[in-house]
C-alpha cells in the first residue's frame, strides 16, 4: 500500500508542475484566487449651480477687473471707463456655462493679449493658442467656487490660475470663487494664490449675465432723480466699491436734507436740468464761511438747461454747472469746473430702474483710481 500512495503523490507533482505534450516545459497557476476587498464608491456626480448657465462677459463698466492685496482691496490697479472702449475686443469675450457641464471660451475675430503671449504691446489681436477658445472644457461647482478644466479655458484674464500667472494651470484647471448677484444678472469672480510673496492676493472679475439680458435704453434714465434718502447714499475711497474715506450717514438724510431733496432731470427730448430749490448743500470752496445748506451758487445753480446721452453704461451731462450728486466733483477735479462744462458719470440701474447707481473716477490725480459714489431714487 505504501508504495502506491507513494507512486500516486509522485504523479500529482508531476502534473502540477510539468506538461508533457512535447519537450517544452510550463508553470501552471496553482495559486488560491485573490480577495478583491471592498468595492471602490463610485465617483460622485459633479454639481452644477444653475444661475451659472449660460452666456457671461466682463461687466461694461469701470472696477469690472481688478487686483489687489486682498479680497476686497483692489488698490493696486483696476479697469476704467476708458478700458471699456480701449479694450472692446476683451469685453466682448464670451464665457459659456452650458448645463451639460461644458464651458467654452467664444472670443472672436479678437481679444485682449499682453506680452507674456508673445506679442510687442498689451493690445488687441488675434486669440493665441492655447488660450484662443478652441477647446470645450468642463466646468462644476462646490462649497462657492467654480471649477474649470480644459486645455487654455479660463474667465477673466487667461495668464491668472492658482498658483500662477504664466496661463499654464496644473492639470489644466482652475477654481475660482463666485457670487451670483442682482437677480442672477452680476457673477463676481475672485482668485488667490497666484501671487506667492503675498498669498491673500486677489483678481477681481465682474461679468454680466448677456443669455437673454437687453441693453439699457436711454429712456430707462428718463424721469426725477434725487439722492436715496438712506446711510451710504453718498461715499468716496480710494477705488470702485471701497468707500471707506467717507461716506453719508444717516444723519446727514436730515442735517443736509438741501442737499437730498434736489432733483436731477432727464427728460425724453435729451434735455437736462436740476431743480434745487431755495437752498442746497454749499462748501467753503463755493464761497461760504463752512459747510452748510445756503441759496445755490451760479453756475450750480439750476438756471442752466443741458444735454446729455448714454453710451456703454457711461452718462454724459453736458451744460454750465450741470452736474450730478456733487457740485464740486468731475473727470479731473474737484473744482467745479470741468472742461468744455462737461461730465461723465458710469451708472447702472436696478432691475426695477427705480435705483440709480453712479460713480466717477479721475477727479484725484495721485489716486488715479479714487472713486465718488452716489446713489438715486426715482421720484414721481
Amino acid at each position: 500500500m505504501k508504495t502506491r500512495k507513494y507512486v500516486i503523490a509522485l504523479l500529482s507533482i508531476l502534473f502540477a508542475f510539468y506538461a508533457c505534450s512535447d519537450d517544452s516545459v510550463s508553470v501552471i497557476d496553482v495559486d488560491p484566487p485573490v480577495d478583491p476587498g471592498p468595492e471602490e464608491p463610485a465617483p460622485e456626480e459633479p454639481e452644477y449651480d444653475s444661475a451659472l448657465f449660460g452666456t457671461w462677459v466682463l461687466d461694461p463698466t469701470a472696477g469690472a477687473l481688478g487686483v489687489g492685496p486682498a479680497v476686497g482691496d483692489y488698490s493696486w490697479w483696476s479697469s476704467s471707463a476708458a478700458d471699456v472702449t480701449d479694450r472692446a475686443c476683451f469685453f466682448d469675450d464670451e464665457y459659456v456655462f452650458n448645463e451639460d457641464g461644458t464651458f467654452r471660451n467664444i472670443l472672436g475675430d479678437e481679444t485682449w493679449l499682453e506680452t507674456w503671449q508673445g506679442v510687442d504691446e498689451d493690445r488687441c489681436g488675434t486669440p493665441v493658442p492655447p488660450h484662443d477658445g478652441s477647446t470645450v472644457g468642463e466646468w462644476y461647482v462646490s462649497n462657492g467656487s467654480v471649477t474649470i478644466s480644459g486645455r487654455g479655458v479660463y474667465l477673466g484674464l487667461p495668464k491668472v490660475h492658482n498658483s500662477g500667472e504664466d496661463g499654464a494651470p496644473a492639470n489644466d484647471t482652475i477654481t475660482y470663487n463666485y457670487e451670483v448677484l442682482n437677480d442672477g444678472t452680476i457673477l463676481e469672480i475672485t482668485i488667490t494664490g497666484w501671487n506667492p510673496d503675498a498669498p491673500e492676493a486677489a483678481w477681481y472679475f465682474r461679468l454680466t449675465n448677456e443669455t437673454d439680458s437687453e441693453p439699457v435704453e436711454e429712456s430707462a434714465l428718463v424721469g426725477s432723480w434725487s439722492l436715496d434718502p438712506t446711510e451710504g447714499a453718498l461715499g468716496v475711497g480710494p477705488a470702485l466699491g471701497d468707500y471707506s474715506w467717507w461716506s453719508s450717514s444717516a444723519e446727514d438724510v436730515t442735517t443736509r436734507d438741501c442737499l437730498f431733496d434736489d432733483l436731477y432731470i432727464f427728460n425724453e427730448d435729451g434735455t437736462y436740468q436740476m431743480d434745487l430749490g431755495d437752498e442746497t448743500w454749499l462748501e467753503t470752496w463755493q464761497g461760504v464761511d463752512e459747510d452748510r445748506c445756503g441759496v445755490p451758487v451760479p453756475p450750480h445753480d439750476g438756471t442752466t438747461v443741458g444735454e446729455w446721452s448714454v453710451d456703454n453704461g457711461n452718462v454724459t451731462i453736458t451744460g454750465s454747472g450741470l452736474y450730478l450728486g456733487l457740485s464740486k466733483v468731475h473727470n479731473t477735479g474737484e473744482d467745479g469746473a470741468p472742461a468744455n462744462n462737461t461730465i461723465t458719470y458710469n451708472y447702472s440701474l436696478s432691475n426695477d430702474d427705480d435705483t440709480l447707481e453712479v460713480t466717477i473716477q479721475g477727479w484725484l490725480p495721485d489716486v488715479p483710481e479714487a472713486t465718488w459714489y452716489y446713489r438715486f431714487a426715482r421720484q414721481e
